[in-house]
């Protein structure tokens, strides 16, 4: 072993001995699957730039994510409806470590679950929408559930006929605001609240002919409200605030941009800036909205005439990571020194937790100063 790499051990060994207990800081990230290239992006929850394209690579198990939660312990749940609407072997409830590598599916088709939408950690338990092309009033599946972390007590919350295919939900005071309707006339949009419970359900907002259009996901609001994505007609966000009324403080409605002067978005969720993130077809982009500026941050297109769509961006989620948690399982200790030291000197490895392109003292000294469980910021 070189004199360097045994002076380092030394003095690993050293400061491990008198780092107190402490905790790892974890720091916000913005996750947005794309189901192109079957796998999650991500970006920085303040600014929304992107971080990383693999962020959970592509694999054989994902087929058309749609939306990602976390749970307490890191791990992450892919809510994957396969290809389009109606029951598949691989429609279904994933699970991956932290770092993004597949463990196991939580629940499938052979638990009753068909077509997961928008996945949701909240309140101690893990909830998701179903949709169906069916409309419930004839049998159909559109609804709300929830389970436990690991799977067990799968319950169906609702099933309520004014459900017309669900989409994205967010919690609210007393009730989620479930996203309603489709893109046809025979397919009316709307918001329904749905109690915690399930058992009460009614229509928060009934949009004109002119407004909400094939919402899909929904967002709570710093403050209060929501900001829901609209695919179709007027597309773009809106705003509401608690009572499922137009936001008055800023303007209601904002139409997404991107690169092209319009973009379908699917997915919404408000930036740490201020900001607003929207993601649809190839795009990823932001807007404030008091002011409405708007900036593209990902157009993912190529060919020789940049016009081939690469990416389909849908929902956005907001996760805690952990940098120097190199081994992934929830804790910076002996083992994520180990990797750190056995990586010495390289560069492009996670090890470089500071980003500077080499594994060296510096990074040895973030390591040590983040000892402990890793904690949300």
């Amino acid at each position: 072993m070189p004199a360097s790499q045994t002076r380092c051990l030394r003095a690993a060994a050293l400061a491990c001995a008198i780092v107190p207990a402490a905790a790892a800081i974890a720091d916000s990230i913005i996750l947005i699957p794309d189901t192109t290239q079957d796998k999650v992006w991500a970006f920085s929850a303040w600014d929304g730039s992107l971080i990383t394209e693999d962020y959970v690579p592509e694999d054989p198990y994902m087929s058309q994510v749609r939306s990602v939660a976390q749970l307490p312990n890191g791990k992450l749940l892919l809510a994957d409806p396969a290809f389009g609407l109606g029951c598949s072997l691989a429609d279904g409830v994933l699970e991956y470590s932290p770092c993004g590598t597949f463990e196991r599916m939580v629940v499938d088709q052979t638990s009753g679950v068909c077509d997961p939408q928008q996945v949701y950690w909240f309140n101690g338990k893990v909830w998701f929408t179903m949709s169906s092309l069916t409309l419930n009033s004839e049998g159909g599946l559109n609804s709300i559930w929830s389970m436990n972390a690991d799977g067990s007590g799968l319950t169906e919350v609702s099933r309520s006929t004014l459900f017309v295919r669900t989409w994205g939900f967010a919690p609210i005071a007393d009730g989620f605001v479930v996203a309603s309707g489709g893109s046809s006339v025979s397919l009316p949009s709307s918001l329904v609240k749905v109690s915690f419970d399930g058992t009460t359900a009614s229509v928060w907002h009934q949009p004109d002919d002119t407004g909400v259009k094939f919402p899909q996901q929904v967002s709570s609001m710093p403050g209060g409200g929501v900001a829901v994505a609209c695919f179709s007609g007027n597309y773009g966000v809106y705003f509401f605030d608690a009572n499922g009324q137009p936001r008055q403080d800023i303007p209601s409605y904002h139409r997404t941009l991107g690169p092209f002067g319009g973009v379908s978005p699917r997915g919404c969720y408000p930036l740490g800036n201020g900001e607003v993130m929207y993601a649809g077809g190839t795009v990823v982009g932001a807007f404030n909205p008091v002011t409405g500026d708007d900036r593209t941050i990902v157009n993912s297109v190529g060919g020789s005439s940049g016009t081939i769509a690469l990416s389909s961006f849908h929902w956005i989620s907001k996760v805690e990571r952990c940098p120097v948690d190199l081994t992934c399982d929830g804790q910076v200790d002996g083992q994520d020194l180990g990797v750190l030291l056995g990586s010495w000197g390289t560069s492009g490895v996670p090890a470089d937790v500071n980003g500077d392109g080499t594994v060296d003292g510096q990074d040895l000294g973030v390591l040590l100063g983040n000892w402990g469980a890793c904690v949300g910021s």
